[in-house]
């Protein structure tokens, strides 16, 4: 019964199974190697946790972590009872027979040890689980500063926080890495010297059946068991290359966009600055021909106004001198910008060239120009045509404004001083004239009074005497002038001569002298009438023919001026519609760049977008790490257990049932003997052992 009971118990799995664990990570085959939860209560867990301080190693948040322990325990190497000389350890031999198979006793010295390793291993975990957390840490850091644009002035200072915390994360992370190797590097070599001082006590005897069969399933066991972890820690280590190389291509692919947008940017910079350029030019030419259409405008005004005070004064009569002045020096300013015109070819060449110099290009490039042209810098026909235009329309409105305070020209002075001249002749001759009227005037009070004589002498003689009073009454002396009638006051005063008779009597000698006085008085006046006559008429047609022949050339320049004005205005046109064509070129290279502009932005958007999928693959990716990790956690805490339960009462009481099992019935009185006999000489030494210390006591 005792041996069937043994056998059911030892068919029984040991431990509970958890499905959970079982068949997903171990197999069927792994059924021990999960929490060990005895079925028949005689075990509890904490004989799996009896050596070092119960930690509890579950993954945990980081708000939740405990501190990353800071003193000298943390920073120097921890007393190691294993360190200690193999001198000091018991010096009793290892037990090399079979009834020392039994119950294991306690041994403080190894205890000690295993306490020491259970602690280096729990440092261990604790220095990974904070190397694990830093990086993380460090890979979120990463994230949020690949989030900020390079060259932004704004998110400057929080990329060097960043980048700061980057570097104390990588300090940390490093030193963890060093504190964990070097635990583990004391963990491996104090499970070496273990194994070294206390294997061959823990092995079961030579000589007992099938010994060697279970040390095969053990190390089948083992072997599976290490083939499994280097799977998957291979697996592991391949997943986290191609995270690694991943992530290296993304950065890659982030340098790269950066530095095209930069690139970019710098182009629609330089774009802009071109265009903004190329704006002031067209601004400066606009404000040019502004300019240059209202001085055409103002002279053709003052052309206009004195074409109307010419045609006024004609009609008038008046100030002609002044007219002819201001046409003959207008005309002069019009010959000398008709000699500095230039003709349609030259205008077009000027044109061409001013075409290359604001829009330089190959295929505008003029084939009329000769070498010359083509030798100077484009646009200086351009420019210097305009200079001269600018410069004679300067001279032609201050022609127009000689009337302010400027001396006339010497042709419109020199006529008049001959129309002062004429004048001067003028106003002699009218003295002269009123002097002689002054003397005709006592010859005719002279004269009637000796007519008034002779009525006395005889009606025929009075009679004659009044007819040839009334012929001279009537016959004008002088011929009126254009300013003053000399005869009007004549036949005025002749109206109202008195009729009275002398009060002396002439005689007939006196009377014919008389008459010769007045034949030479009426020759004299003739005569001087006649001479101022020719006079003034020769210097009024000196006058008008010069005043003629001034209005014809005044004539023949104006036709010229409206000519060249005509070619003025189709030049300014010609520049209006080139203004217009380089205009209308602005406006389509915006458009273009405002064109490249949307595509630049539509392309950055795509890979904005695209770039916002990888890093949601990556914090995929990333928790997937992190799973798996906690379940390659989860097995290290498990293979733990199952390597502490390795050296428990338990076991050794299933290997002693197990044995008792399976040897013969002999061997095991025999074996019961020994062990009792075992047992008697230990307790008389324990006796001897107590009396020679009481002894030393006493």
């Amino acid at each position: 019964m005792d041996r069937r009971r043994a056998s059911g118990d030892m068919r029984k799995p040991p431990f509970r199974r958890s499905p959970s664990l079982e068949d997903r990570r171990w197999g069927p085959d792994r059924r021990h190697d999960v929490y060990p939860i005895h079925s028949d209560g005689s075990r509890s867990n904490d004989d799996v946790y009896r050596g070092g301080d119960h930690r509890d190693y579950r993954r945990f948040d980081d708000d939740q972590r405990s501190p990353i322990p800071t003193g000298p325990r943390s920073l120097q190497p921890l007393p190691r009872t294993m360190s200690h000389d193999r001198s000091k350890r018991p010096l009793s031999p290892p037990p090399t027979t079979m009834h020392q198979a039994g119950p294991a006793r306690s041994n403080p010295a190894r205890d000690s040890e295993l306490k020491d390793l259970a602690e280096l291993l729990c440092d261990k975990m604790w220095w990974r689980v904070q190397c694990e957390h830093e990086k993380k840490r460090e890979r979120k850091l990463t994230a949020d500063r690949e989030r900020c644009p390079p060259g932004n002035t704004e998110t400057a200072h929080y990329s060097e926080v960043l980048q700061l915390q980057l570097e104390q994360c990588q300090r940390a992370r490093k030193i963890f890495a060093e504190r964990m190797t070097t635990a583990e590097d004391k963990f491996i070599a104090g499970i070496a010297r273990l194994v070294e001082g206390y294997a061959p006590g823990m092995l079961p005897p030579s000589g007992l059946a099938r010994s060697g069969v279970r040390d095969e399933e053990f190390d089948a066991r083992l072997d599976n068991l290490r083939k499994a972890l280097e799977t998957s820690v291979k697996q592991r280590i391949q997943e986290n290359q191609e995270i690694k190389k991943a992530a290296a291509s993304t950065s890659t692919n982030l340098s790269t966009t950066s530095a095209g947008q930069v690139k970019l940017q710098k182009e629609t910079d330089e774009l802009k600055k071109s265009l903004q350029s190329e704006k002031q030019r067209n601004d400066r030419l606009e404000k040019k021909l502004q300019d240059m259409e209202q001085r055409l405008n103002r002279m053709s005004q003052q052309q206009d106004k004195l074409v109307q005070d010419t045609a006024a004064n004609n009609l008038s009569g008046k100030n002609k001198a002044e007219d002819s002045h201001k046409m003959s020096q207008l005309m002069q300013k019009l010959e000398a910008v008709s000699v500095n015109t230039i003709s349609r070819r030259e205008l077009k060449i000027a044109l061409e060239d001013f075409d290359d110099a604001v829009a330089p290009s190959l295929d505008d490039a003029s084939p009329t120009d000769g070498p010359e042209a083509q030798s100077l810098p484009n646009g200086n026909k351009t420019r210097q045509y305009l200079h001269n235009l600018s410069s004679a329309l300067e001279e032609i409105k201050s022609s127009l404004d000689w009337q302010n305070g400027s001396e006339p020209p010497r042709c419109i002075a020199d006529l008049q001083a001959q129309v002062s001249s004429c004048t001067d002749l003028i106003q002699s001759t009218s003295k002269q004239s009123a002097a002689i009227s002054a003397s005709l005037k006592a010859l005719e009070a002279t004269m009637s009074t000796m007519q008034s004589a002779r009525q006395q002498t005889g009606s025929q003689q009075t009679g004659s005497q009044q007819i040839e009073s009334q012929q001279i009454g009537s016959q004008p002396l002088l011929h009126p002038l254009p300013q003053r009638p000399p005869s009007a006051s004549t036949s005025t005063r002749t109206a109202h001569l008195s009729p009275t008779p002398p009060r002396h009597a002439f005689t007939a000698g006196h009377a014919v002298t008389q008459k010769d006085l007045d034949k030479q008085l009426k020759k004299l006046s003739t005569k001087l009438t006649e001479e101022n006559r020719k006079r003034v008429k020769r210097k009024l047609l000196d006058v008008a023919k010069e005043f003629g022949g001034y209005m014809n050339t005044e004539r023949c320049e104006r036709v010229e001026a409206g000519k060249n004005t005509e070619l003025a205005l189709d030049k300014i046109e010609s520049l209006g519609r080139s203004l217009e064509e380089f205009r209308v070129f602005v406006h389509e290279a915006i458009r273009r760049l405002d064109t490249l502009n949307g595509r630049v932005l539509a392309t950055l958007h795509q890979q904005n977008e695209g770039l916002g999928s990888f890093s949601i693959r990556l914090q995929n990716l990333a928790g997937e790490h992190d799973r798996h990790q906690e379940e390659v956690a989860l097995q290290l805490r498990v293979m733990n257990a199952w390597q502490s339960n390795f050296t428990t009462k338990p076991l050794y009481k299933d290997i002693v049932n197990e044995i008792t099992r399976t040897l013969p019935n002999g061997v095991i009185k025999q074996v019961a003997m020994l062990n009792s006999r075992l047992g008697a000489v230990e307790g008389q030494l324990k006796g001897g052992d107590e009396s020679v210390k009481r002894r030393r006591v006493q």
